[in-house]
């Protein structure tokens, strides 16, 4: 059973007695107000919390919009050859051409960044390999095979007893003998690299099998 409050026994007092108007004792008055007041925080609980579920949902939009770009386009079949590629820093997109100058794949990519930037100009595919690491950037490790520095260079100095391993790029195509090529790579729609163009893996499966040594490429801004 509900307990009754003191103020409900008073209240019902007053309505037996036959007091005229609309005299309340304070307490009732109080219990009012106090609900009201209960009323309307969780009002604003609620409201704060449906606040705070929109910004965990504008976090998670703008973690996507961020996050990895896969988005590519492949139309060629498996034995196609690429003439030439496009590579817009502008835009961060690349296109490969047939023979014929059809678009047979585009892609987003990521270009170099701020102080990194990768030449503009018409080169060609010097070198490919399937499997290549850099031998300018990756990761000083200890001698147990921890990472000390995963942001390194490959002449900076180390620490006693460890070692320079070069971030790996898959499917490389070398296009200057400064280092500068294609390969796969975390692709976001923007500037990112040490120069070289990040491709979506995929997308530099397809481009390294339908490309050949000397196939011209052009960089623009």
């Amino acid at each position: 059973m509900k307990p009754i409050s003191l103020c409900s026994i008073l209240f019902g007092a007053v309505l037996a007695l036959g007091v005229e108007g609309n005299t309340v004792p304070v307490c009732a008055q109080n219990e009012n107000a106090f609900r009201n007041s209960a009323s309307k925080n969780r009002g604003m609980r609620m409201s704060a919390s449906t606040k705070s579920r929109g910004s965990i949902s504008q976090r998670q939009a703008v973690k996507r919009k961020t996050g990895p770009r896969n988005d590519y386009t492949w139309s060629g079949d498996p034995s196609v050859r690429v003439s030439r590629i496009k590579i817009d820093i502008s835009s961060q997109r690349i296109w490969a051409y047939d023979s014929g100058g059809n678009v047979v794949g585009k892609s987003p990519v990521s270009t170099g960044k701020a102080g990194h930037d990768t030449p503009t100009g018409t080169f060609k595919v010097m070198n490919k390999s399937a499997n290549h690491r850099s031998n300018l950037y990756g990761s000083i490790v200890a001698s147990g095979g921890r990472v000390i520095d995963g942001d390194a260079s490959s002449w900076q100095r180390k620490p006693a007893g460890s070692y320079f391993v070069g971030a790996p790029m898959p499917y490389f195509m070398r296009m200057t003998s400064g280092g500068v090529g294609m390969h796969s790579g975390y692709v976001t729609g923007r500037p990112a690299s040490h120069g070289c163009i990040r491709l979506p893996h995929s997308f530099a499966a397809k481009l390294f099998a339908a490309t050949r040594t000397g196939t011209p490429v052009t960089v623009v801004n």
